[in-house]
């Protein structure tokens, strides 16, 4: 559950993603036990205070809490800092937008480009977009954001199997339609999502024997299966690999929000495994590979992370019954985008108030 404020009310919204109602401002607030056990609440996100101190409404608020407490709900108190350093993880299809037959259909929506905006205004928000798409596609839709320079993570890298890896691919191609190759700076796709399902999947099975017994053992390199597709990439430029890479190079930011769908997001998610269960102490990360073979002309050691345990927050896109190593989960994109919103205070476009479905994956 959700408590936020809109015009002075408390308004909350279930952990279904479904709006609520508002709370019976009393002194015991006393439509709050019910809702409890009406939408079972296991946890409750507050805000309190400012980035400059507590307000009046907050002790207000603490009565708010206490009832939770007496409930059993685990309460997190949430206050703005205007300091904190800021970082923001997200696949593009699948996360950002919706999965579409032709990728080329994948467009930002309205409301995307302004959770992007916002975020990116901000100085003390660090954004990355870790996507399998090419430079091209997204310096074309996202490019007027803040964008840092482009890196090449393959410079150094033996990329002499691509052909054979190619010539495979290729074999597969010619044994159905609705199907294409994709080549890329770091990688090479398979796609097959117009084909049809069956024979589609039966290919793919095969293509991905061949890779396996044949190249796979002599190459440093590993095939990722994808949602209709197969995707071969160094060993060293996975999203966990850059995921490493980019908080090994800002060990400083105290909050992390990473979201995917795919089973190649759940590499950035593993790699956001910083703690130990039940840890508090600070975590310590050793240079990753994707720091020491893109760069081994200098000595590197190991960083202090500044992030705490409760400031990680991973979060897997799709149906809730799905796998993850992620800690929380939502069902769609638009949930995703309107978690952003949500947390620089804009409302979506054609919605009358913010959505938001956090629930603890299993």
């Amino acid at each position: 559950m959700h408590v936020f404020r809109t015009n002075s009310v408390l308004k909350y919204l279930d952990a279904r993603g479904e709006a609520g109602g508002d709370f019976i401002d009393d002194d015991l607030f006393s439509n709050l036990e019910p809702l409890v056990i009406q939408l079972s609440v296991k946890e409750a996100i507050i805000p309190t205070g400012t980035a400059s101190g507590t307000t009046e409404r907050d002790l207000d608020l603490s009565k708010l809490i206490a009832v939770f407490k007496r409930c059993g709900v685990v309460v997190t108190e949430h206050k703005p800092s205007d300091t904190r350093t800021r970082l923001f993880l997200f696949d593009y299809d699948g996360t950002f937008t919706p999965i579409f037959k032709m990728p080329s259909m994948a467009l930002p929506s309205p409301n995307a480009l302004t959770a992007l905006e916002k975020i990116t205004s901000d100085p003390n928000n660090i954004v990355y977009i870790v996507s399998g798409r090419d430079q091209a596609f997204l310096e074309e839709h996202l490019g007027h954001f803040r964008v840092a320079a482009w890196m090449n993570f393959t410079a150094s890298l033996d990329m002499g199997w691509v052909e054979e890896v190619a010539e495979i691919f290729r074999y597969h191609t010619e044994r159905m339609n609705g199907n294409h190759i994709e080549m890329k700076k770091s990688s090479i796709t398979w796609h097959y999502r117009s084909s049809d399902p069956e024979w589609g999947q039966f290919q793919c099975r095969q293509c991905q024997d061949s890779l396996d017994n044949n190249i796979v053992p002599k190459r440093p390199i590993e095939v990722l299966v994808g949602k209709k597709n197969l995707e071969v990439q160094p060993i060293t430029v996975n999203k966990g690999e850059i995921v490493k890479r980019i908080l090994y190079q800002n060990p400083g930011v105290e909050f992390i929000f990473c979201a995917g769908d795919d089973k190649t997001d759940e590499d950035m998610f593993r790699a956001l495994l910083l703690f130990p269960p039940s840890s508090t102490s600070k975590a310590t990360m050793e240079p990753p590979l994707s720091v020491t073979l893109i760069d081994n002309t200098k000595e590197y050691g190991d960083v202090e992370l500044a992030v705490s345990p409760e400031a990680v927050f991973t979060t897997a896109v799709g149906h809730s019954s799905k796998r993850t190593l992620a800690s929380w989960h939502v069902t769609t994109p638009e949930e995703v985008v309107e978690h952003i919103l949500f947390l620089v205070g804009e409302t979506p476009q054609g919605d009358e108030g913010v959505i938001v479905s956090h629930c603890r994956s299993p």
